[in-house]
């Protein structure tokens, strides 16, 4: 147990869950929270490995947390938020990799410590491998129905070479609201914003030249992305200027917004932003 929680704390903070509250009473909780260690992370440390094994049912107490695949966001945990249920599965292997996204408690029951509770207080153990079995299988139907019905529409992030810090500076600035949104990157804009920001991008494609400006371009004909901030550089012609073009053309056929500097694309951001709300 982590020195700066004890265990009526953490009680208490679990008692509010509502995967808890509706299997265990105030009681239970207190017992099963003595088999729970506590850790705390720093922002961007990273709290499951994909790929390690599968042996640790964890609880947000404090902060968030981001899940991502193949270096993609694909969920934001914040309090009261569980994962780690695969525990309780045949799943042998992390299939995900999770990060603290701002500085976090996490409260963790790892498999060791559930043999232990088996042993010591088998119906309260047995409780909770059913719910959390229960919790796994409907995740992941849930996840199978998104992956098959639901088709996101990305916020499109691009910059000319010599525009990339301004970009960058941007994200900076509006990150609040830019992190609202699926984001999708040309190849070395999205590596350059992760690696100066931290921003995680739910897909990619290949750089502007090589044929990203053209992948996006389709995406916008399919209905895919609902809007591009693409900082070009004014002063300078590149070999890929017909393409930028053709990128902004089909943004005007199919009404994307389409923003090209700091002032414009903060003005997309806040009406794209005031469009989810609504």
């Amino acid at each position: 147990m982590n020195d700066k929680i004890e265990t009526v704390e953490l009680a208490a903070l679990l008692s509010n869950n509502p995967t808890l509250k509706a299997v265990l009473n105030p009681e239970s909780i207190g017992m099963f929270c003595q088999y729970l260690s506590v850790s705390e992370f720093k922002a961007g440390e990273q709290i499951i490995k994909f790929g390690y094994p599968a042996v640790e049912l964890n609880f947000i107490l404090t902060g968030e947390a981001s899940v991502s695949i193949d270096q993609v966001q694909v969920k934001v945990l914040s309090e009261q938020d569980i994962f780690g249920e695969g525990m309780f599965s045949d799943e042998g292997l992390r299939s995900a990799d999770v990060f603290a996204k701002s500085d976090c408690i996490v409260a963790s029951l790892n498999l060791w410590a559930y043999e232990s509770m088996l042993f010591n207080d088998s119906d309260l153990a047995l409780k909770i491998k059913k719910t959390f079995e229960s919790l796994y299988e409907e995740r992941q139907q849930i996840n199978q129905a998104r992956e098959h019905n639901e088709a996101p529409r990305y916020l499109a992030l691009i910059a000319h070479d010599t525009m990339k810090e301004s970009l960058n500076k941007f994200v900076n600035a509006h990150r609040d609201l830019v992190e609202r949104f699926p984001l999708i990157a040309t190849g070395m804009t999205g590596l350059e914003l992760h690696h100066s920001t931290g921003l995680i991008f739910n897909r990619k494609v290949k750089s502007g030249h090589l044929g990203g400006y053209q992948a996006i371009g389709a995406m916008i004909s399919e209905d895919d992305i609902l809007g591009v901030i693409f900082f070009r550089d004014p002063h300078s012609a590149t070999p890929a200027d017909a393409a930028v073009s053709e990128l902004s053309r089909l943004c005007d056929v199919y009404q994307i917004p389409f923003a090209t500097n700091p002032a414009s694309a903060a003005a997309i951001l806040k009406e794209l932003s005031a469009d989810r709300s609504r």
